[in-house]
């Protein structure tokens, strides 16, 4: 019983392990690789630094 439950938990550190590596992507999360594809997009950064000065002077 014991061999056996040694097993399990060093089967379970070596799945913990493997998921440790595990790269996901991103979808429909916007990154520095696939942002100021278009001219919206960096409007849409300017429009976001222009708002945080606008609420800064108010």
């Amino acid at each position: 019983m014991r061999k056996i439950l040694f097993i399990i938990c060093w089967a379970l550190a070596g799945v913990e392990l493997y998921s440790c590596s595990l790269d996901e992507p991103s979808y429909g999360k916007t990154t520095s690789d696939n942002y100021y594809q278009k001219e919206s997009d960096i409007e849409q950064a300017l429009t976001g630094a222009y708002l945080q000065l606008r609420t800064t002077w108010n």
